[in-house]
């Protein structure tokens, strides 16, 4: 069943929730185009367009009781997926870390010798 009436303000804003979870997002909302995330090489780029559409497709595509249930949904998926993204960052950077750690770990070791 699609919404009828007013869109709510945050409809063409960026989700999170969406970027980072794209599965999980287009089963849990019925956007079934998300599973697209699932062919190699294209999900690179339907990562970001499923990001900027993706609350456009959820209220479209959903029977939402009002804005408020739909901004709160919406938000919650949005929290989780910046706190993913957030966590993501930080792997990279200790893993980068980690790295120049045992290069100059090697270093040291190969020049004591």
């Amino acid at each position: 069943m699609e919404n009828q009436g007013t869109e709510p303000a945050l409809v063409d804003h960026w989700s999170w929730g969406a970027f980072m979870n794209a599965f999980n997002w287009g089963i849990g909302n019925r956007v079934y185009l998300t599973l697209w995330i699932l062919v190699p090489i294209f999900n690179l780029v339907w990562i970001f367009i499923v990001g900027a559409k993706a609350h456009r497709w959820a209220w479209e595509r959903n029977s939402y009781q009002n804005e408020a249930e739909y901004n709160a949904i919406m938000a919650t998926w949005d929290r989780a997926g910046f706190v993913q993204f957030i966590l993501f960052l930080a792997a990279i950077v200790l893993n980068i870390l980690f790295i120049i750690f045992l290069g100059a770990l090697g270093v040291a070791l190969f020049n004591s010798n």
